[in-house]
């Protein structure tokens, strides 16, 4: 069906694995000084590590499905965007962590409340009838933000990571995130629930590498 800013949609269903297992707390320790990695030198657990070298997350920057992305975007002169609530503008941040990354992209958004996003183009009659938590919304911030930096890719993410939004109470679901991909072809978005996680940031690294995930198959 159209999307209401008139792309064609397709939803795509979580897949059979979408919420994953609580890694065990074996431990393993990794630098401290990495702008990127869960803060200081407390200990990271074996699963988590392995997660940040295989995403190239922080310090772990070899291989990294967000490096390939970018030079992938750099080799065919396209162009990438995001309105982030829930990541705080992660997804673009591991985007430019790449040598050249500013030929990809020109700008993104952070619209961490319901008016942020309506002032950066997400219609208020979505966010009303749908929930800020939605598919709707996801793919209204993507196009939003596609549409005004005229981008190849516009990403859109929101959703809830360690607590109850207290401004959406009722639409709030901790671990429930929903993410859209919206190019020429039309937007996909997607749904996904995470097990509980120690931190916020901990959050962020895995909504981010399900994003990068998706992005890579299409770009």
């Amino acid at each position: 069906p159209p999307s209401r800013q008139g792309l064609p949609t397709k939803r795509v269903p979580p897949p059979p694995d979408a919420t994953p297992e609580v890694a065990p707390q074996e431990t393993a320790t990794h630098g401290s000084k990495c702008s990127r990695c869960p803060r200081g030198k407390r200990p990271l657990s074996r699963e988590k590590r392995d997660a940040l070298v295989a995403d190239g997350i922080g310090c772990f920057a070899k291989g990294s499905k967000n490096i390939e992305i970018t030079k992938k975007l750099i080799e065919k002169e396209k162009t990438v965007t995001t309105m982030e609530s829930c990541t705080s503008g992660l997804i673009a941040s591991l985007i430019t962590d790449t040598e050249g990354a500013s030929a990809a992209l020109k700008g993104a958004f952070v619209t961490y409340s319901n008016i942020g996003k309506i002032m950066q183009g997400v219609p208020e009659e979505t966010i009303e009838k749908y929930s800020v938590y939605s598919n709707e919304t996801a793919i209204a911030m993507a196009n939003a933000c596609r549409k005004t930096y005229a981008a190849d890719y516009g990403i859109g993410v929101t959703g809830t990571m360690g607590n109850v939004d207290p401004a959406n109470a009722s639409a709030s679901v901790p671990g429930r995130v929903y993410f859209a991909i919206s190019r020429e072809e039309g937007t996909e978005v997607f749904y996904r629930e995470l097990a509980p996680m120690p931190s916020r940031y901990e959050y962020k690294l895995a909504v981010a590498k399900e994003i990068a995930k998706e992005l890579l198959q299409r770009v």
